[in-house]
């Protein structure tokens, strides 16, 4: 009948209570002997995007997001076997240490972070209501130390001011501008140019990669109709040491700019091309060793193409000029990328475990025989050179020609 399991749990009800009516009404087991547990699920995903235009041709367009998952599973028949699992991401601002150094050497925001543990850890000792005063509860390397002083070093924000809690309720604002208003503004470009674009892109996002309820915190709030960003003060078991609600194994920034500045052209001469900067850095708190692995990465993109007609050899064949029918299409693609992984511990030094250096030049020329012959002459060279000591120089290249003949009607 509609009374079982019931209306408010079709429409998606997310009530606990909804385990005691099951195994009250009978439609659950009870006996010692079950294993299985009782389990729920949700996924909430908060998105709004905003697109403003406040002059012609100049775009920009805003996002806010916020993605929560959560897993309850419980024993029906042992009251204290409520765990609560989940993952937790929302858009963030850490825009003020964008372009902070990052060295292999020094880090003035890790020093940083290193130096903010101490003033979170007085701020939670006054404000958590369950510090006797008599034992030192926290210490400065506790996942409720760590992880606001992390915040507050790699956003760039005031280490007495941030918030005390793990989850971030409100999403702060990302962004991508374009305008392509530069032949309007200037005629001598307009003469020139069919389009003169330029971009801009940042996202940065801060994410709790995996949560898990403490057994030892107790089983009450962490039903999935308690809000994860309602996080409580760590509580006090019987053996007097601080223990959080939620036992975090890492937390991650990352950060984009894609690109930091990007500039797309296209002449009335059948010329295009499109250059780049790109940059990137994740950052990865790992709670169980109080270490941060930092990740950069910055890169160039330039591409370029043009289409000639009536294009002429530069050579001759058997003593005559030959002069293209078709449309003679050439490419120029470039990229560089430096990326590096640098291990960050407390009280040590800093280790460069990863990375390299990455070139990448590739020119390749078409021309179309015909609606079913194509050829291309391409080249290509990659050279990749590493960071670390434990691997090679590594250099690769290619040249050929390409027949495509399309059997398609």
């Amino acid at each position: 009948g509609f009374g079982a399991p019931g209306i408010p749990f079709v429409l998606g009800s997310q009530d606990p209570g909804v385990l005691n009516d099951l195994r009250d009404n009978g439609y659950l087991s009870t006996s010692q002997s079950l294993t299985m547990p009782f389990q729920q699920a949700r996924l909430e995903n908060l998105g709004v995007r905003a697109n403003i235009e406040p002059f012609q041709d100049f775009r920009i367009q805003l996002d806010f997001k916020k993605t929560t998952t959560a897993n309850y599973q419980k024993i029906i028949t042992q009251d204290s076997s409520s765990v609560r699992t989940g993952s937790y991401s929302v858009t963030y601002f850490t825009l003020p240490t964008a372009f902070s150094d990052g060295n292999s050497d020094v880090s003035t925001i890790f020093q940083r972070f290193e130096q903010n543990r101490e003033v979170i850890m007085q701020r939670l000792m006054t404000a958590n209501p369950n510090y006797d005063g008599e034992i030192r509860r926290y210490n400065l390397n506790s996942q409720d130390v760590l992880i606001p002083a992390f915040m507050a070093a790699y956003a760039g924000q005031d280490v007495n001011q941030v918030k005390l809690n793990p989850f971030p309720k409100i999403p702060l604002p990302n962004w991508r501008v374009d305008y392509n208003g530069l032949p309007k503004l200037f005629g001598s470009l307009g003469e020139t140019f069919q389009q003169f674009a330029l971009s801009h892109a940042y996202t940065s996002t801060y994410s709790v990669n995996n949560f898990t309820s403490s057994i030892q915190y107790g089983i009450t709030g962490v039903g999935l109709d308690q809000n994860i960003t309602n996080y409580p003060f760590a509580s006090i078991p019987e053996d007097s040491v601080l223990v959080p609600q939620y036992v975090i194994q890492q937390v991650t920034i990352t950060e984009r700019f894609a690109p930091l500045i990007g500039i797309n052209i296209r002449t009335k001469g059948r010329l295009s091309g499109r250059i780049s900067y790109d940059t990137e850095r994740s950052l990865a708190l790992n709670l169980s060793n109080a270490q941060v692995t930092e990740l950069t990465s910055k890169g160039v993109t330039v591409n370029f193409g043009f289409t000639k007609s009536k294009f002429t050899l530069p050579f001759r064949v058997k003593g005559e000029t030959i002069t293209l029918k078709n449309d003679l299409t050439f490419n120029f693609a470039m990229s560089l990328k430096d990326t590096k992984t640098i291990q960050r511990k407390i009280d040590e030094e800093n280790t460069v475990t990863n990375g390299n250096l990455n070139f990448q030049f590739r020119p390749t020329v078409d021309y179309r025989v015909n609606e079913r012959l194509n050829v291309q002459l391409y080249f290509a060279r990659t050279v990749n050179d590493p960071r670390v000591t434990n691997s090679y120089k590594r250099t690769t290249t290619e040249f050929g020609t390409q027949v495509r003949f399309n059997l398609a009607q």
